[in-house]
């Protein structure tokens, strides 16, 4: 039952999380909904701690900026990806460990995009995940990450 429900949310979220209030609220209650029958607990348990145990939306935006950084497409979106060391040639920190280099941006809609937040979560993340050879690897160090 889990990954029956899991395979139409885990890439729900990360698409449609800057989309208008109605569309978030219809998709919050469909998600409010699953999230019990995929954790196999109590209707009555809070919610809150329900999707923080699944971390859907982070999940969902990191494997999604994965997806994208490996297989280059779709290029509307990967042309907005901005490694570090493409950016310069200097052994820096930041740029070995495989982060992006976030645009200096002024406004909040640009900030909110799927693409410049799972940038910035994905510079959140311990280098080990960052340098995950393949992307089986990379969803289990993730979601072992994500639930410390």
């Amino acid at each position: 039952m889990k990954a029956l429900i899991l395979t139409y949310l885990d890439y729900c979220p990360a698409v449609w999380s800057n989309a208008t209030g109605e569309y978030i609220n219809k998709l919050q209650l469909i998600k409010n909904r699953a999230a019990p029958v995929a954790l196999r607990c109590s209707y009555r348990r809070n919610i809150t701690l329900m999707h923080k145990d699944l971390n859907w939306l982070l999940y969902s935006l990191l494997i999604f900026i994965k997806n994208i950084s490996n297989s280059k497409f779709p290029s509307v979106l990967f042309k907005h990806l901005s490694f570090s060391v493409v950016n310069h040639q200097y052994s820096t920190r930041h740029a070995t460990k495989g982060n992006f280099t976030l645009p200096m941006v002024r406004t909040n809609a640009i900030k909110n995009t799927v693409v410049f937040r799972g940038m910035k979560e994905w510079n959140n993340l311990p280098k080990h995940i960052l340098l995950a050879n393949n992307v089986n690897k990379f969803k289990l160090y993730v979601k072992q990450h994500l639930s410390k």
